[in-house]
């Protein structure tokens, strides 16, 4: 008797290529070769992560903090902290053009806060602590008492403005006449609403320059210095830990995509 060698048929195939199923599964040989796959895939990714973000460079961060305390113009800070006028000079001190100073400057009111917070990031730390240290010097000599005096005098003006307004105004409705002598015109309310309007104004006016006043008066106005220039105990980059979770998530993501591909391929051919 001669022994025959059945082949498999295109409903049974062998081998892990072409991943068998049974009902719409794969076969469990060819799932554990799967899972198998998505470990060494994970594995892989963190490794290729880790090495991969250890070859950058180092960056160190340098950060100070100074807080602006006054309530006259606070709002102005923002404005300050950006402006060409502070940062250029010291750009150029360190030979670095603008441009790239800028993008490795993050600088600006913390929210919610009268704080104003410098981070500056470089290969060199020592050259990241000197350049805080003189941003957080010429902001200092920015926020003087020559510009509290210049934000007092703008108030002061607006107010004698405002006065003005106010007296030209009342002229005004004095003049108008109501022909019925019965209620006020048109015109004669929305004169008073414009008075209305500009009596308001000259009460926050007047507050503000209270405030201002309290605070000279009681030295609140001068900034203080919350944290003084320091570098920061680790890089800032690179992150090789945390890189390898993000590698290994990624090889963990791709071979979980192939096993539920080759799933789908299996319970399509179980279909057909």
């Amino acid at each position: 008797m001669t022994a025959t060698l059945e082949r498999p048929t295109e409903e049974e195939p062998v081998g892990f290529t072409h991943l068998s199923a049974y009902n719409g599964r794969p076969s469990p040989r060819a799932l554990v070769g799967l899972v198998m796959l998505t470990m060494c895939l994970a594995a892989f990714g963190a490794q290729a992560g880790y090495f991969l973000e250890g070859l950058r460079p180092d960056v160190w961060q340098a950060r100070t903090e100074v807080e602006y305390r006054g309530n006259s113009w606070t709002e102005t800070q923002g404005t300050v902290v950006d402006s060409n006028s502070l940062l250029a000079p010291i750009a150029e001190k360190y030979d670095i053009p603008i441009k790239q100073f800028n993008e490795d400057l993050e600088a600006g009111v913390v929210p919610g806060t009268q704080t104003v917070r410098f981070d500056y990031f470089d290969n060199d730390a020592d050259l990241a602590l000197d350049i805080v240290t003189d941003l957080q010097a010429d902001y200092l000599a920015t926020v003087t008492e020559r510009a509290s005096e210049e934000a007092m005098q703008t108030l002061e003006d607006e107010l004698v403005t405002l006065s003005e307004e106010l007296e030209v105004a009342q002229g005004e409705l004095s003049r108008m006449r109501n022909p019925t002598g019965i209620g006020l015109t048109v015109q004669q309310q929305d004169k008073q609403s414009e008075i209305a309007t500009i009596r308001t104004r000259i009460i926050e006016v007047d507050r503000m320059i209270l405030d201002a006043e309290l605070d000279e008066l009681n030295n609140t106005r001068i900034p203080r210095v919350t944290a003084e220039p320091y570098v920061f105990d680790e890089p800032y980059t690179p992150r090789p830990k945390r890189m390898a979770v993000v590698g290994f998530l990624l090889g963990a993501a791709i071979g979980l995509g192939y096993l539920i591909w080759r799933w789908w391929l299996a319970a399509v051919s179980e279909a057909y």
